[in-house]
């Protein structure tokens, strides 16, 4: 059996998750063949460069202006008569014959603009008799119900988003809770606490893990000076600042200026494994609220603080993390030292905030995502 997914390029989230169905497919079907393709690649290379630097200077710099356009995408998809009516980065026709000469038996996206394409080439009898499914890689509603009543399966990431998916009018057989796909190994404390060793840290020291995805998002510098000043005892600091070279001179910049009792590590782009040691050694992960960078430190059961560092959906997600009890929502770096104290401090809060992540858990189910694409039963 054959196997496209389509991810986005525009957030390492979209990857992610394709990478981990990938080997979750193959792992039940050996013999699969998977195709991972980027649904960026059907944009004109110009126009395809240019929104990406306009997305991440209006993500990072104008957040009112982000935020509005998020507001107006959502408003737009619930009033639209048709959902092909939309404007389309991705166009129709050079998907439709990408995905004839490839021939796949089912085809899964992990990005809702991919799913939005495939459900109106489903609509207009283009691919029927190829099975569709959508991984939504978010924590919001927004218009995004009516993408799943043209595709075949919605997966979502917690049983109260399939709520508000049945409540929006999606038949129950449509919709499916199978939690975020993460590509974790447990972790080994022991390895853990050595890769403090080989930084140079102390593995009794509380240590704190900063990272914001490859683009190294956020206002680091205001984080760990706000942590610098609220600390009264020793504390170490790692801040991973991706591909973002800007982040890690303004760090540099700080490092001397920083009290004595805080020790700072800045590292640029990093293996994913190795972040997963450092944020497994950690008493404290501090992240932004994309899909797959929360679920990550939920995995590995970390209390965390999220940034207010991208609005729209990620404050979304942010705010549904902070109601369910599984992180803390940071809305003003100023703060952010206070509140990494008051919870380093504060072992009851500590126990609840991994009794939450612990029932996130208990909903990851990817395997529900390999079946559906592999069983020639469900049509």
């Amino acid at each position: 059996m054959k196997f496209i997914l389509f991810y986005s390029s525009i957030g390492q989230g979209h990857i992610s998750a394709a990478r981990a169905i990938e080997q979750e497919i193959l792992k039940q079907d050996p013999s699969a063949i998977v195709v991972a393709k980027d649904i960026r690649e059907f944009m004109d290379p110009f126009r395809r460069m240019l929104d990406e630097k306009i997305y991440w200077f209006v993500a990072k710099y104008l957040p009112g202006l982000f935020d509005s356009i998020f507001i107006t995408l959502q408003e737009q998809g619930n009033h639209a008569g048709s959902l092909a009516w939309l404007q389309n980065d991705y166009p129709d026709i050079k998907v439709l014959e990408y995905i004839k000469a490839e021939k796949p038996d089912a085809i899964l996206a992990t990005h809702y603009g991919s799913a939005q394409v495939l459900g109106t080439l489903r609509e207009n009898a283009l691919i029927s008799g190829i099975k569709i499914g959508w991984l939504h890689t978010d924590y919001f509603e927004g218009y995004f119900p009516r993408i799943s009543k043209r595709i075949d399966r919605t997966f979502l990431a917690h049983p109260e988003l399939e709520n508000r998916w049945l409540a929006a009018g999606v038949s129950p057989e449509l919709v499916e809770t199978s939690g975020m796909p993460v590509n974790i190994p447990p972790g080994d404390p022991t390895t853990s606490k050595e890769c403090l060793v080989r930084l140079g840290f102390e593995p009794s020291i509380r240590t704190i893990t900063i990272a914001s995805g490859k683009e190294g998002a956020g206002d680091f510098p205001g984080v760990v000076m706000s942590i610098a000043r609220e600390s009264e005892e020793p504390l170490q600091i790692i801040a991973v600042c991706g591909r973002n070279k800007k982040q890690r001179r303004a760090l540099e910049n700080i490092q001397r200026t920083i009290p004595k009792l805080v020790k700072l590590k800045i590292l640029g782009f990093i293996l994913q494994s190795d972040l997963v040691s450092f944020i497994q050694a950690s008493d404290l992960f501090i992240t932004k609220a994309g899909g797959l960078s929360p679920a990550e430190a939920f995995t590995l059961g970390k209390p965390t603080i999220l940034l207010n560092v991208i609005t729209g959906h990620e404050r979304e997600n942010a705010e549904l993390f902070s109601r369910l009890g599984m992180a803390e929502f940071n809305r003003d770096v100023k703060y952010v030292g206070a509140q990494t104290l008051a919870i380093l401090s504060d072992h009851h809060k500590q126990i609840s905030m991994l009794a939450a992540q612990r029932a996130f858990r208990a909903n990851m189910d990817i395997g529900k995502i390999a079946r559906f694409l592999l069983d020639p039963q469900i049509k």
